[in-house]
């Protein structure tokens, strides 16, 4: 597998989690919730991934006739240490 593309750079969360703590978007306690997440998901989270179930055969089956790519909505630096894990 191989990697493509520059990636779409930091997508602001806030919304969603100022929504899951009923706070505005500003409010600091968004930007903190977001540090102690991205702090447990480097450490963590990122080794909780799994493949869905069948999709390694698929993955080997489609390999012998094409190219693959890694395709994520994950940052970089957390997409480049979980491919090895999974594949």
């Amino acid at each position: 597998l191989r990697f493509a593309g520059l990636g779409i750079g930091v997508i602001r969360l806030g919304f969603g989690i100022s929504h899951l703590l009923n706070c505005p978007a500003d409010d600091p306690l968004v930007d903190a919730a977001i540090a102690a997440y991205r702090d447990r998901f480097a450490t963590v989270g990122l080794f909780e991934n799994r493949l869905y179930d069948g999709i390694l055969e698929a993955l080997e089956a489609l390999a012998v006739h094409s190219s693959l790519f890694v395709v994520t909505s994950k940052p970089w630096v957390f997409a480049e240490r979980i491919v090895p894990i999974l594949a």
